[in-house]
């Protein structure tokens, strides 16, 4: 089966990018301003920079900025974003053609007028578009996969639970497997003791050995590796979340939700698959 995966880059390394576009098209446009003011009106010459730079700015963003991101949602009313962006250009000219001063110290004075604007829109209007966006599913067609679901369990040591845990997550999960089918892997992470052999007995649809123990995050990469489900759901062999609840996390996932998350401590935030 032909299963993508996807390498998210460090926030840190795209508001770096984000903040070395925006001082390329800042630059783009003071300078463009101040030159074509020598030339021209002040308020054609503003707006030529103003689109110059815009444009430049659309650009590096979509191919720097956000390049590789398959999951970017954070636009979806760009007719929002247009307006603040034309109200904020709207004062930056204002101000730049008004004020009785040389083109440079007006320019700078518009730019911070018009950085004002964009920081109250951005707080009033536009990240509350995204929080109510990003408070709705995707909606995107489900996934290839040749079964409904895969619960893949990482394990370490548990000889002595790990046939009771398959057990619990399959009566749990009886009415997926009759509609659409599941399946149980149990990764047994360089395991000291027969975990593999245990999991075999308890039922496990497959079950992967990785020596030696690489700790749980290899164990579930492991484990997503080989699943054949169109959602995928990972729990701990100790069952601290019980297995029922992933019955609502397949419900949410499939509603549209990127990712579903059990979370005790949270509780302020949007829960589709409440835990205990």
């Amino acid at each position: 089966m032909d299963r993508r995966y996807v390498i998210v880059r460090p926030a840190r390394s795209r508001l770096g990018r984000f903040v070395a576009v925006g001082a390329v098209a800042t630059g783009v446009d003071v300078v463009g301003a101040v030159v074509l003011a020598g030339i021209w009106p002040r308020v054609p010459a503003d707006l030529v920079a103003l689109v110059v730079a815009s444009t430049l700015s659309g650009l590096l963003h979509r191919r720097v900025t956000l390049r590789g991101d398959e999951f970017d949602r954070w636009i979806r009313r760009p007719g929002v974003f247009a307006g603040v962006a034309l109200v904020a250009g709207a004062v930056d000219v204002s101000v730049f053609s008004l004020l009785p001063l040389a083109p440079l110290a007006a320019k700078l004075i518009a730019l911070t007028a018009a950085a004002l604007v964009r920081v109250v829109a951005h707080r009033v209007v536009l990240f509350r578009v995204v929080r109510r966006d990003q408070a709705r599913p995707a909606r995107r067609p489900p996934p290839p996969g040749e079964l409904r679901l895969s619960v893949v369990i990482p394990a370490y040591d548990e000889e002595a639970r790990i046939g009771a845990t398959v057990a619990a997550v399959r009566e749990a999960l009886s009415a997926v497997h009759d509609d659409g089918g599941v399946e149980i892997i149990v990764v047994d992470d360089g395991s000291t003791d027969a975990t593999a052999d245990a999991a075999r007995r308890g039922g496990a649809d497959r079950v992967v050995v990785q020596r030696p123990n690489r700790g749980k995050g290899a164990a579930v990469r492991a484990g997503v590796a080989v699943a054949r489900g169109r959602t995928i759901v990972f729990t701990d062999a100790d069952l601290s979340y019980p297995p029922h609840q992933i019955v609502g996390v397949l419900a949410a996932v499939e509603e549209g939700w990127d990712l579903v998350i059990g979370d005790r401590r949270h509780t302020d935030t949007t829960t589709r698959a409440p835990a205990p």
